[in-house]
């Protein structure tokens, strides 16, 4: 399925579901509020000092996502506004990537959450 199928599926289901956030609609806010607090930082994995990688979440994910270099691959960045190709972030989310696991550790994300993720970076990452 090639990506604009993916998303237009997505927003019809987040549609359907008056408590979902659409994929056009994610804010990184939200993102961190849904996906990146509970399921990241609180983990213990990218909260605090001694995050996983030096990306801390909870405290500041803007500074520690947008346009910083990847310490995993030397090719991407960590989140590349407007290419979600290019952003490591959107990637591990998918699944594996070299050496990274996919992230979260232990659960994947849902179709939707990724959906979000995907349209945030696509729209060029805004700090909200």
């Amino acid at each position: 399925m090639n990506r604009r199928m993916f998303l237009a599926f997505i927003a019809l289901g987040s549609a359907a579901c008056p408590l979902g956030v659409p994929p056009e609609q994610a804010t990184l806010s939200s993102l961190r509020s849904d996906i990146f607090e509970p399921r990241c930082g609180f983990t213990g994995c990218h909260g605090g000092a001694g995050a996983a990688a030096g990306l801390e979440l909870v405290e500041d994910p803007f500074a520690a996502l947008v346009e910083v270099p990847s310490t995993e691959d030397a090719a991407m960045m960590r989140v590349a506004p407007g290419d979600p190709d290019a952003s490591l972030l959107f990637h591990v989310l998918q699944g594996p990537v070299g050496s990274t696991g996919q992230m979260p550790v232990g659960s994947e994300l849902g179709a939707e959450d990724l959906a979000r993720v995907e349209a945030w970076i696509a729209n060029g990452a805004p700090n909200d």
